[in-house]
């Protein structure tokens, strides 16, 4: 998967998916390689959750890729936000950490995607 950044000779042909990176935040759940999955608010909120735990926060987005969120105890990460790609298909966002410079992938997953009550999880 290739990590995309804004501001690459690519950006030309990321409206086929999401206009920008906030209206990607609001369209899609982010889900991790480990399970975790992420949703944002318009509003600000942020919910992450793995297994049974869910944490709530807020989160903010600067121009120029830069996403900050924010969790109890002032528990503050920001990252580089940029497109994550299989070829030409964006299939998610990636996060690199500003801090340590470790990139997750978070994939898109729709609400047509999670399962319903009668499927299997």
């Amino acid at each position: 998967m290739d990590p995309e950044r804004l501001g690459s000779s690519e950006n030309s042909f990321l409206g086929v998916c999401f206009a920008d990176y906030r209206s990607a935040l609001l369209g899609a759940e982010l889900v991790y390689s480990d399970g975790a999955s992420q949703r944002f608010g318009a509003e600000g909120s942020a919910v992450y959750t793995h297994g049974s735990s869910r944490t709530m926060g807020t989160w903010q987005l600067t121009y120029g890729g830069k996403l900050t969120l924010f969790w109890p105890g002032k528990h503050r990460k920001s990252f580089d936000i940029g497109w994550a790609r299989e070829g030409m298909a964006v299939v998610g966002l990636s996060l690199t950490d500003r801090e340590s410079g470790e990139t997750t992938v978070g994939r898109f997953r729709f609400a047509d995607d999670r399962p319903g009550p009668d499927q299997p999880t």
